[in-house]
């Protein structure tokens, strides 16, 4: 790589400690009185009586020793001896240097995680946002993956507040006045309109007031304006004055522009009034995203 002015430096580089000669061939290596290994001769630099020495020639390196070629005196002076690195140690890397590629595969180990990277100093405090994230693995790939693909969302509960009117013999959408919950605004204009596609489980009870012997009460699930079922749901025999409750719990494939709405009918022979005050009401949730 070229670069403009001078070449960035790199490796180990060591001034020893101060040496004094005697006699001798060989001296120790030290670094703040530990002891240092260089790789050769040719790793360092040394200036004696003022002359810088040829490595090999002039000394070697042997383990955490110098051996010089010829004996020195005490009235020698080893100036300094300067240690270069050994090969590919560049030392401490700068901040911000290491990239991705120069990572090797599967080097990041369970065992070079900080204890508190998960510990309760990043717990949630309360319930994940729907912009929280989790990690999963696909196919051996890590994706992140937001929560609110994870929760039961979208989901809403809707009831009666007052009665409703139902003829005899007609099949009449049923109107739901307060909701209990919506917290994705899915609900409106009496009908159930999820906006994300996904399997759902949609659930709802109907009751009539005063039925009559022998007599049924049909609560009917439509989907885009027509019906999914159309089978009486429920057969009673009994008082006059007795209220007839009819429910339902269906699993239903979505598109996020489908929409959802409760129909009932009934066989009085009069008009019938809902019961209401959550007595009559309509929930649902949705089970899994859409290709899960």
């Amino acid at each position: 790589m070229t670069y403009v002015g001078a070449v960035p430096t790199t490796g180990d580089f060591k001034k020893l400690d101060s040496i004094t000669t005697s006699s001798a061939t060989t001296f120790n290596l030290r670094q703040g009185s530990v002891a240092v290994y260089p790789q050769s001769a040719n790793h360092c630099i040394v200036s004696l009586n003022g002359v810088i020495q040829a490595p090999v020639d002039a000394f070697t390196i042997v383990n955490d020793t110098i051996v010089f070629a010829s004996s020195l005196a005490s009235s020698d002076a080893i100036d300094f001896i300067l240690v270069l690195g050994n090969v590919n140690d560049i030392g401490t890397v700068s901040d911000d240097t290491v990239s991705t590629a120069k990572l090797q595969a599967n080097a990041v180990t369970g065992a070079k995680f900080n204890a508190d990277v998960i510990s309760a100093q990043t717990a949630l405090a309360e319930t994940p946002a729907t912009t929280d994230e989790m990690l999963i693995s696909d196919a051996g790939v890590l994706k992140r993956v937001d929560m609110k693909h994870m929760m039961l969302s979208p989901v809403f509960a809707v009831e009666k507040s007052a009665a409703q009117t139902i003829a005899t013999d007609t099949t009449t959408k049923v109107t739901f006045d307060t909701e209990i919950y919506d917290p994705d605004n899915t609900f409106g204009s009496n009908k159930f309109t999820p906006a994300v596609s996904g399997y759902y489980l949609l659930s709802a009870q109907v009751g009539i007031s005063n039925m009559g012997d022998a007599k049924y009460n049909q609560v009917l699930l439509y989907k885009n304006g027509s019906s999914l079922n159309s089978k009486p749901m429920t057969i009673i025999v009994g008082s006059n004055t007795q209220d007839l409750y009819s429910r339902f719990t269906y699993p239903i494939v979505s598109d996020a522009d489908d929409y959802f709405e409760v129909y009932v009918r009934h066989d009085n022979g009069n008009d019938r009034s809902l019961t209401y005050n959550q007595q009559t009401n309509f929930h649902g949730f949705k089970i899994l995203g859409a290709g899960s």
